[in-house]
């Protein structure tokens, strides 16, 4: 581990101090920094209808923005969406606590939320709009 990968935090906890290394991506700051430089796209800032293929390391999802506001999306691919099922795109982290909301973005994890349940897909590769693949007969 490069030593500008981590940060050092001194425990508190008993009459010996002792150090700790923390990645620097699972600090706020470092997270903050980490994602700021990343390729991504903002859900919110999407037109209703938008249709999405994302590609994570394991899986093509196709996305469809159903309330861009809200988050609210219709996924399908994988093994946890074989049909189009209804979500939230909660964002995307590195796998962690933090959470880049509304986001997809390149190597980071999406985090999906649907019937109560959280699915954290693999790293984001690629993403890309589908111009001509509109849903449903129009």
């Amino acid at each position: 581990m490069r030593e500008s990968d981590a940060v050092t935090t001194m425990s508190l906890e008993t009459e010996q101090s002792r150090e700790i290394l923390v990645p620097r991506h699972c600090t706020l700051s470092g997270f903050t920094e980490a994602t700021s430089e990343l390729r991504g796209l903002h859900v919110g800032s999407l037109a209703p209808v938008t249709r999405l293929a994302v590609t994570t390391r394991n899986t093509e999802y196709k996305i469809t923005v159903v309330e861009p506001r809200d988050w609210k999306v219709l996924v399908q691919g994988g093994r946890f969406f074989p049909t189009e099922r209804l979500a939230y795109l909660c964002g995307s982290g590195f796998g962690g606590t933090l959470l880049k909301v509304a986001w997809i973005g390149i190597g980071l994890c999406c985090e999906l939320l649907t019937e109560g349940q959280r699915v954290v897909t693999s790293p984001v590769q690629d993403f890309r709009i589908l111009t001509d693949d509109l849903p449903g007969p129009f």
